[in-house]
């Protein structure tokens, strides 16, 4: 008991103590930061893989179909 009241009566633990608990939080938000970008690209990548092959085919139809009715409009 009486160690560990020098210890925290001690210089080098009071310079110690803050600079620990400022690498803590600094790889917590660092890893926050990483995971949320990361996270981001993922999604990017999915969008780029997925949609992006999708939507000329989406914009395709909905050009035929807008035609087609076009057409049909202007024979009656």
């Amino acid at each position: 008991m009486v160690l560990s009241l020098a210890l925290f009566e001690s210089q080098w633990f009071k310079v110690l103590l803050p600079v620990f608990l400022a690498a803590g939080l600094t790889q917590i938000l660092n890893n926050y930061f990483t995971k949320r970008r990361e996270k981001k690209n993922s999604q990017n990548e999915i969008l780029k893989k997925f949609y992006y092959k999708t939507i000329p085919e989406i914009y395709d139809y909905f050009a035929v179909e807008n035609d087609f009715k076009r057409w049909q409009s202007s024979t009656q």
